[in-house]
């Protein structure tokens, strides 16, 4: 509840918006198989969020926003130059912030921000670590 609970309603509908833009762009990239897997799996974990008590709503929400992570993973891990940084490093402050504004603090109000945070810095590493070794199809060199 509270503030912190605005936020993830706006996260939410972003989140929405940007995959259903992705549907149309004309240029979006192929989706490998297993991309789709996740993705309905994800789906068909929505109607058992709806119907659940709230302490497992929790645990289920991070599962799917996981399975979200799972695919950005896959396809930061083949190609870490098609991830900005700059979003996923200005998430963390932006997590730790709702966190805080939080009405009460115990393991589920804080479980999500804190899986999410390190999900995104996974994420981060992944993106780092490989562009040490993958050129930027870009500039055509390696960059650290």
């Amino acid at each position: 509840g509270g503030y912190g609970a605005y936020y993830y309603t706006y996260y939410a509908a972003t989140v929405l918006f940007t995959f259903c833009r992705s549907l149309w762009q004309k240029n979006s990239e192929k989706a490998e198989k297993e991309d789709w897997y996740l993705f309905f799996g994800a789906l068909a974990a929505i109607p058992v969020w709806l119907l659940v008590a709230s302490e497992a709503a929790v645990l289920l929400v991070t599962v799917i926003d996981l399975i979200g992570f799972a695919i950005t993973w896959r396809k930061s891990y083949e190609q870490p130059w098609s991830e900005p940084l700059l979003p996923w490093i200005l998430s963390i402050p932006t997590l730790i912030l709702v966190a805080s504004a939080m009405e009460e603090y115990n393991f589920l109000t804080v479980f999500y921000s804190v899986i999410t945070v390190a999900a995104t810095v996974v994420l981060m590493l992944i993106c780092i670590l490989r562009r040490r070794v993958i050129q930027n199809p870009k500039l055509g060199e390696v960059n650290s």
